[in-house]
C-alpha cells in the first residue's frame, strides 16, 4: 500500500517516455491517449511485480528490522523475568499462570499480586503473539504495528512492577529517573520527586543510589538522616506511585512515535496527491495538443529543480548532527517527497522568471513560447533557484522530526548516540 503511492511518479515518466520516443520505434501509437494509458498500465504490472518480490518488507522483521530487532531483545528480556517458555500456547495459560505465580513466590490467597500477574502474562502474550504469529500485514509497513508492540512490551513492565522483588524495582526506578532527567517532559521534576519519595519510603537505603539529586534543592528535603519529606506511604501505595511513573514516561515516549508514525503517514499521503495531480496535469498536456518539443522542455526543467531539491537534502542530512537511530521512515518519506516538489517548482519558476523578465516589455508569453523545445541558462538556472524552495517546507518537516526522535531516544536515559533500549 505504501508503495502504491509511487505509482503516479513512476506513471508520469514512463509517459514522458513512451511520448518523447520517436514515431518509428513505436508506430503503433499514434493516438495521444496511448502514452498515458500504456505508461500507467506499464507501470502497474511493475508494481504488482515489485510488490510481490518484496512482500517479505510487509512483515514485522522486514519493515523495520532495526526496530524489530529491539522489539525481539526486549520480548526475550521480559520472557527471562517472567520464566516463559519461548513459545506461548492458549489452552497452558492457567499452567503458565501457576508457574509464574511459584517464580515469584506469591501465595494463593494474595489476589491482588495474582491480578498483577494476570496483566503481566496477557500483556506478554499479546506480545508474544503479535511479534511471531500477526507478523506480516499493512500494519507493520505503516508503523503503525511496531508502534502498538511497544505498548504491549510497556503493559508488560508496568504489571511486573507490582510483583517483582525490590532490588528490581529499584533498579527500574533507577532507569526511569535517568530517563526522565534527560527527555523533555514537562511534569519531569514533579514524577522524579514521586519516584524518590515512593523509593524512600520503601527501601531508605537505597537513596544512597540517587545521590546526585542531593544537590537539587527539589529534591534535597528528601535525602539525610533526618529528612522529613511526606508521610511515609504503605508499601503497595508506593509501589503505585512507582508504577504511575514508569507509565507516564512510557506514555510520552509511546506519544513520540506515533507523532513520528502519523507524520511519515501524512507526507506519503501528501505525496500521492501531488503525484496524482501532477500526472493529470500531464496528462491535460498531452491530451490538448501538446508538442514533443514542450514536453520535453518542461521534463528537463523538472528534472533540473528536482535535482537541485536532491541535492540540498542530501547536503543537509549529511551535515546533521546527532541523528537519531530511527525515526520509522520519515527520513525515507522526506527524500521522496523532496524531487517531486522542487520539480514542480522549477516549471514554477520558469514561468515566474519568463513573466517577470517580460513584465516590462510588453506582452507576457505564453507557455507555448516559454516550453518552446530551446532549453536556455536563464530557465536552467530558474529552475535550480526555484528547487530549492520547498527545503523551506521539507526542512520545517525536519526540523519537527529531529526533534520528535531525539526527545524519544532522550526519554530512553541513553542519548541520542545510542540505539538500544527504549
Amino acid at each position: 500500500m505504501v508503495t502504491s503511492m509511487a505509482i503516479p511518479i513512476f506513471a508520469s515518466a514512463a509517459t514522458v517516455c513512451l511520448y518523447l520516443t520517436p514515431p518509428f520505434a513505436l508506430p503503433f501509437m499514434s493516438s495521444r491517449w496511448y502514452a498515458p494509458a500504456n505508461g500507467l498500465l506499464a507501470t502497474v504490472i511493475l508494481w504488482l511485480l515489485f510488490a510481490i518480490s518484496r512482500s517479505r518488507f510487509a512483515t514485522a522483521s522486514g519493515a523495520n528490522m532495526h526496530v524489530y530487532e529491539l522489539l525481539r531483545n526486549r520480548h526475550s528480556e521480559l520472557k527471562a523475568r517472567l520464566g516463559l517458555p519461548d513459545m506461548l500456547d492458549n489452552k497452558d495459560a492457567k499452567d503458565h499462570l501457576c508457574a509464574i505465580q511459584k517464580t515469584f513466590n506469591i501465595d494463593d490467597s494474595d489476589s491482588y499480586h495474582i491480578e498483577a500477574l494476570r496483566k503481566a502474562y496477557e500483556a506478554y502474550h499479546d506480545l508474544s503473539k503479535n511479534l511471531f504469529y500477526n507478523h506480516s500485514g499493512i500494519e507493520w509497513t505503516l508503523g503503525t504495528g511496531y508502534a502498538n508492540t511497544w505498548r504491549m512490551v510497556h503493559r508488560t513492565q508496568e504489571a511486573l512492577v507490582e510483583v517483582e522483588p525490590l532490588q528490581e524495582v529499584i533498579g527500574d526506578v533507577i532507569h526511569d529517573i535517568r530517563s526522565i532527567q534527560s527527555s523533555a517532559m514537562s511534569d519531569s521534576k514533579a514524577l522524579i520527586r514521586k519516584a524518590l519519595q515512593a523509593v524512600k519510603d520503601i527501601c531508605p537505603e537505597a537513596m544512597v543510589c540517587f545521590e546526585e539529586l542531593q544537590g537539587d534543592k527539589y529534591y534535597a528535603d528528601l535525602f539525610g538522616k533526618n529528612a522529613q519529606g511526606q508521610s511515609p506511604l504503605p508499601k503497595e501505595v508506593a509501589i503505585e506511585t512507582i508504577r504511575q511513573v514508569k507509565h507516564a514516561l512510557n506514555a510520552y515516549q509511546d506519544n513520540l512515535r506515533d507523532a513520528l508514525v502519523r507524520g511519515r503517514a501524512n507526507v506519503f499521503k501528501a505525496i500521492a496527491i501531488t503525484g496524482f495531480v501532477t500526472y493529470l496535469l500531464l496528462c491535460i498536456a498531452i491530451l490538448w495538443n501538446g508538442t514533443t518539443s514542450a514536453i520535453g522542455t518542461a521534463a528537463a526543467y523538472y528534472m533540473v529543480g528536482a535535482i537541485a531539491g536532491l541535492f540540498v537534502s542530501f547536503y543537509n542530512e549529511a551535515n546533521t548532527k546527532d541523528a537519531p537511530s530511527d525515526d520509522y521512515g520519515l527520513l525515507l518519506s522526506r527524500l521522496i517527497a523532496t524531487p517531486l516538489l522542487s520539480g514542480l517548482a522549477g516549471i514554477g519558476g520558469v514561468v515566474i522568471t519568463a513573466t517577470l523578465i517580460n513584465l516590462g516589455g510588453g506582452k507576457t508569453p505564453g507557455l507555448g513560447m516559454i516550453f518552446n523545445g530551446t532549453v536556455t541558462i536563464d530557465y536552467l538556472l530558474a529552475a535550480a533557484a526555484f528547487g530549492y524552495a520547498p527545503k523551506l517546507i521539507i526542512g520545517s518537516l525536519q526540523q519537527r522530526a529531529l526533534k520528535f526522535s531525539t526527545d524519544l531516544q532522550n526519554s530512553k536515559g541513553e542519548g541520542t548516540s545510542s540505539s538500544g533500549n527504549s
